[in-house]
């Protein structure tokens, strides 16, 4: 019967055995479909669809050995101290259903008191709920080790309000980065400035640090390369396939020179670039380093001034992968 009612929840017979499993060392089988019923209708009532409830129940079993009246007693705390997507971290981090509501209270203390207010408190766990497993003295210890690094609090509060999944990289994992970026030949200080503008670099494996470095390097070599990645360490987060792409067209149309001193603009897709490079081709304008801003103006400016928008220039000018970087 048990059995039974799982499957109507959309688990596999490899699901159930490894369920079980996990739930006999809570509490006894016998009792459980009951349990399963009461809880799963609560849940139902909430909002939440079978095919949620089968993966809560899968990463947190133990859910079921709580009352009704506690996961209500959770939910008011929540919702009173202003998580209106509750119901959604939940579902994402369902550990949290274990948590006391001093527990709780104790965590988002931590961040109230080290400087963070009630709205960055909010995104923060709403963002990546795993880090209301992590106890108060190990918060406190990563704070204090980022700041170690070279950050200061401020600089912490707007990099984990930026970036909250920063807090679910190990301390290992964030130094390792920083030794390896050094080894490329990034100051520490530096290396603080990439990481307060794009946060998720910490979670870049060496690998990838060094292959999109030695993948540019190949065009710039590595002064200038380090100097692009430090104006906009964005380009790590690109594909190498996006990288390549933009260095050779870049290099092709000769405005390399202009880019190395307006990195940001770098972030235009490379469908736009081609099209509006092809369009002011067109129009009898010969682009060169002088001129090149004229590629990466604003969507509106660009509009106002050519009377042509992306849509249109997309779609008149579809890039092909940019037209295979022009016939190689």
């Amino acid at each position: 019967m048990l059995n039974e009612y799982l499957k109507s929840y959309g688990f596999k017979e490899t699901e159930i055995s490894d369920f079980l499993e996990k739930v006999s060392k809570v509490y006894s089988i016998s009792s459980l479909l009951s349990k399963m019923k009461e809880m799963n209708a609560y849940l139902k009532k909430m909002g939440y669809q079978k095919t949620d409830i089968k993966r809560m129940a899968l990463n947190f079993p133990p859910m079921y050995s709580y009352s009704i009246s506690h996961l209500e007693e959770q939910k008011e705390f929540f919702l009173d101290f202003g998580f209106i997507d509750y119901f959604r971290i939940c579902k994402i981090y369902p550990n949290i259903l274990g948590k006391s509501e001093e527990s709780l209270e104790e965590k988002i203390d931590t961040f109230l008191l080290y400087g963070f207010s009630k709205k960055e408190v909010i995104f923060i766990f709403t963002t990546a709920p795993s880090i209301l497993g992590k106890s108060k003295s190990r918060l406190e210890e990563y704070f204090y080790q980022i700041q170690l690094l070279g950050f200061t609090r401020r600089e912490i509060i707007n990099l984990i309000s930026k970036y909250p999944q920063l807090l679910t990289v190990s301390m290992d994992s964030i130094e390792n980065r920083f030794s390896h970026l050094e080894s490329l030949g990034f100051s520490t200080g530096a290396i603080v400035d990439m990481v307060k503008r794009f946060p998720p670099i910490v979670c870049l494996d060496p690998e990838t640090l060094e292959k999109k470095i030695k993948l540019v390097e190949e065009f710039y070599g590595r002064e200038n390369t380090l100097k692009l990645f430090l104006g906009l360490p964005n380009l790590f987060g690109l594909s190498e396939k996006n990288l390549l792409q933009k260095m050779k067209y870049i290099h092709l149309i000769q405005i390399q020179n202009y880019l190395l001193e307006h990195p940001k603009s770098l972030m235009q897709s490379n469908a736009l670039t081609y099209a509006r490079y092809e369009f002011l081709k067109e129009q009898g304008k010969n682009i060169h380093e002088g001129n090149a801003r004229c590629i990466y103006e604003g969507s509106k400016r660009f509009q106002d001034t050519y009377h042509i928008t992306s849509e249109e220039l997309l779609e008149q000018y579809p890039c092909e992968e940019m037209k295979k970087v022009k016939s190689r």
